[in-house]
């Protein structure tokens, strides 16, 4: 048997038809020709309702996880700055699960040394998993929020001057209309750590 893929136009009209509005985002249909001629699949069917009944949970479950946009904020108390930030749940949906699930975070910021502009914290956060998507330190946009396997701490890039020429692991994405706040904390986590050395503490938390 071939296994293929229908426009979803052709499905919705039929069961429009119907008098019963669906709306179908992905499935495959089995057909055991490459014929595409959607009133054969329909009358393949033994009864519409068995139709419905077997695109409705993917539609449905589709549907809630495509709407809900999680998102954190990454709150500091003695500056007086809280930055939120959305889950890049299309890129490494495994990854951010499993930081999700760690929430809250409490620690304090560490400043890099010679990679540029980039600060980081350790978090009890363990994950295994390969990455789905992993991008270039230099090449990422600024906001970005990733994850390390190798020294389980969470870095974020908080501005253009980066010069680390490794592989990283993102998750989330700080907000647009927080990126000037960004670079104020991220001058601060500098100076906390090479001038006076009074830690910046943070608590990553669901927003």
């Amino acid at each position: 048997m071939f296994r293929k893929r229908l426009p979803a136009c052709f499905i919705i009209k039929y069961l429009q038809n119907q008098s019963s509005t669906v709306f179908v985002h992905s499935y495959t249909v089995r057909t055991r020709t490459y014929s595409t001629n959607v009133k054969a699949f329909i009358s393949s069917a033994r009864h519409i309702g068995q139709l419905r009944t077997r695109l409705r949970p993917q539609i449905d479950s589709s549907c809630k996880e495509r709407d809900l946009l999680r998102c954190v904020k990454f709150v500091h108390p003695d500056l007086g700055i809280t930055l939120a930030a959305e889950l890049l749940d299309d890129l490494n949906l495994d990854l951010c699960n499993s930081i999700w699930k760690r929430l809250p975070i409490k620690s304090s910021w560490v400043h890099a040394m010679i990679s540029g502009e980039l600060m980081y914290f350790w978090a009890d956060v363990i994950h295994t998993k390969p990455p789905q998507r992993t991008e270039m330190y230099p090449k990422e946009a600024v906001g970005r929020v990733n994850y390390s396997y190798v020294f389980q701490d969470i870095c974020i890039k908080y501005g253009e001057k980066v010069t680390e020429p490794s592989w990283a692991n993102p998750w989330a994405q700080i907000r647009t209309e927080d990126l000037k706040e960004l670079s104020r904390l991220g001058r601060a986590v500098w100076e906390s750590n090479y001038l006076t050395h009074t830690p910046i503490r943070l608590t990553v938390e669901r927003d």
